[in-house]
C-alpha cells in the first residue's frame, strides 16, 4: 500500500513541475516568479524525468506483484 502512494505522490510532484515550467510567467504569483525566473528549461526536463522514471518504477512494481 505504501509503494502506490509513494508513486502516487511522486507523479503529483513531477506534474507541478512540468506546469510550472509551462505555465505562462505572468499567470504565477510573484515568489514563484523570482524562484523560476531562470529555471524553467530545468524544471521542465526535471519533471518529465521524474515521470518517466516513476512510470518505469510503477510498471515494475506491478509486473513483479
Amino acid at each position: 500500500m505504501v509503494v502506490p502512494v509513494g508513486l502516487g505522490l511522486t507523479f503529483a510532484l513531477s506534474l507541478v513541475l512540468v506546469g510550472l515550467a509551462l505555465a505562462p510567467f505572468r499567470a504565477l504569483p510573484r515568489p514563484v516568479q523570482v524562484a523560476t525566473y531562470d529555471r524553467r528549461e530545468p524544471l521542465l526536463y526535471t519533471g518529465i524525468v521524474i515521470y518517466l522514471t516513476t512510470g518505469l518504477s510503477l510498471a515494475i512494481a506491478l509486473l513483479l506483484s
